[in-house]
């Protein structure tokens, strides 16, 4: 018997080639969907974090300048009386304020902001001195304010236990004295401070100078953060830094100023320079933010140019080799976004 030469007992060579070849061009297809859904997820997760702390780094900054100036509902805060507990063991070397500064520039009810705009080592630590780590030509300001809610509302003269030398403000909302508690906490609440007669409101004294310097938790990591100064509870007074948001490579606030005193509380001019005159007629302050992401993605190439109030014509920022880097890595590799919003100052002095 003949055999069936027409039954097909393999595959050819162009069979297998063909066969090959569609199987690497799949495969290579999965490997590209891989990579890429790896890209997206990890592109995906550093937007979520740059977008975490710009909002949050935003929201803090906002809610400060909103109560810049706020002393518990007084009229008159240039009546504010600072004891002599408030100012106890603060000297000026330690007080964060200029040189000439007098005693006590951190109780200046008076000037609710103080702002230094493109700080850059020397010239910035003259206006505040506690400011020795700034990252250049990013602004600072600093804030003076109370507690939104009072701490406690004493109806009687009677002994108060409050926090351990906490910073005070004591006010029947028209006369107030600032104070420091006691390290044993106890407060009497009609004497302790200039005497007034209850009721009474004491509220916590929140002064907060804003920066941003050029590294997170140890200094030469390269991580920009936004931090601020807060005045330090404890035996020894002075200021520490509470850091507030990673990756905030630039702070800008341009001030809006009312040169008219029409009470309408509406800026006629805008400037990036207040002097202090200027500060004490601001009513709304233009804040931007640049945040970069934590981490880079060395396959991405950050071209963009970045224009915001502070930051335009020849004042504009991109990306170069020249920026500062962290751990040789280029600027351009890193994710980021501008945040802004515009703050209506709602104490303007009277």
């Amino acid at each position: 018997m003949r055999p069936d030469r027409t039954r097909q007992r393999g595959l050819t060579l162009i069979e297998l080639m063909i066969a090959g070849t569609l199987g690497l061009v799949l495969l290579l297809a999965l490997v590209q969907l891989f990579v890429d859904n790896n890209r997206h997820r990890r592109q995906n997760q550093q937007l979520a974090g740059l977008q975490d702390q710009g909002r949050y780094a935003l929201a803090s900054l906002t809610r400060d300048l909103q109560m810049a100036g706020y002393w518990g509902g007084m009229f008159q805060a240039q009546t504010v009386d600072v004891r002599a507990s408030a100012l106890a063991g603060l000297s000026t070397t330690a007080d964060c304020g200029p040189a000439d500064a007098e005693a006590g520039w951190a109780f200046d009810a008076e000037g609710r902001v103080a702002f230094f705009d493109d700080a850059a080592g020397s010239p910035v630590a003259g206006r505040f001195r506690c400011l020795t780590d700034v990252r250049p030509d990013t602004d600072a300001v600093m804030i003076r304010r109370v507690s939104g809610q009072a701490s406690v509302t004493p109806d009687t003269c009677t002994e108060l236990t409050l926090m351990p030398q906490d910073y005070l403000l004591k006010t029947n909302g028209v006369v107030g004295s600032l104070l420091r508690v006691p390290a044993t906490g106890e407060v009497d609440a009609c004497t302790e401070g200039e005497p007034i007669s209850a009721p009474m409101q004491m509220y916590r004294y929140l002064p907060r100078l804003y920066y941003i310097r050029s590294w997170a938790v140890t200094a030469g990591d390269g991580i920009p953060t936004l931090c601020r100064k807060t005045l330090r509870r404890g035996a020894t007074p002075g200021w520490e830094d509470e850091c507030i948001a990673e990756g905030v490579e630039d702070l800008q606030i341009v001030w809006g100023i009312d040169d008219d005193g029409d009470f309408l509380n509406t800026p006629n001019r805008y400037t990036s320079q207040p002097s202090d005159a200027d500060l004490l007629r601001a009513v709304t302050a233009q804040v931007s933010l640049r945040v970069r992401a934590s981490t880079p993605d060395r396959s991405y190439s950050d071209t963009k140019t970045y224009t915001y109030p502070g930051r335009e014509g020849d004042r504009a920022w991109t990306p170069r080799q020249a920026d500062d880097e962290a751990n040789g890595v280029p600027p351009r590799q890193y994710y980021r976004k501008r945040f802004a919003t515009t703050v209506q100052l709602k104490n303007p002095l009277p």
